[in-house]
């Protein structure tokens, strides 16, 4: 029997490298802006733009602090993500991940937890965070995550709103 690779959430670290520590959010976003848009990240920001709601000001405040830490290490799309981008399954990975599954507190970078910081120096308005329950955990599940604090799973109206993040997570 084969064994079945983990899953993959996201904030996971996919490749570290002298240029710094890529997750797999990093690689999924990478990996769509050479497929689908030919290295142009403006490109993949506009079809990122379309997400509304289910996650859609974190992803793209995640996407604005990697172009960030491309643009300091030097590197851009086709450079982060070199021949990765030629693994079975990767590409439709990275869609189902960016652009179909919603986003739980367990799937996100900081930059995610915390839009706001990086759409106050964006173009775009910033969404209304309160609306964003999920976001809000985030500062208590550090809290707590120092303190020594397993937090348990929340679900409220069908939506996780946190996650065990105690050893093995």
């Amino acid at each position: 029997m084969t064994a079945r690779p983990a899953l993959m959430y996201g904030p996971e670290l996919w490749r570290p490298d002298k240029g710094g520590d890529w997750s797999y959010w990093d690689l999924w976003f990478a990996v769509l802006c050479v497929h689908d848009h030919g290295g142009d990240w403006d490109g993949f920001d506009a079809a990122l733009t379309k997400i509304r709601g289910d996650g859609g000001e974190a992803k793209w405040s995640h996407l604005l602090d990697l172009r960030e830490r491309l643009a300091a290490a030097g590197l851009d799309a086709v450079e982060l993500v070199g021949d990765t981008i030629t693994e079975k399954g990767l590409v439709t990975r990275a869609r189902a991940r960016v652009f179909k599954q919603s986003l739980s507190v367990c799937d996100m970078t900081p930059p995610m937890r915390n839009p706001t910081r990086a759409a106050s120096g964006g173009t775009r308005p910033s969404w209304v965070v309160a609306a964003l329950p999920e976001l809000a955990a985030g500062p208590a599940r550090s809290v707590a995550r120092s303190a020594g604090a397993r937090p348990a799973l929340r679900v409220v109206g069908g939506h996780r709103l946190g996650c065990d993040s105690g050893p093995g997570r």
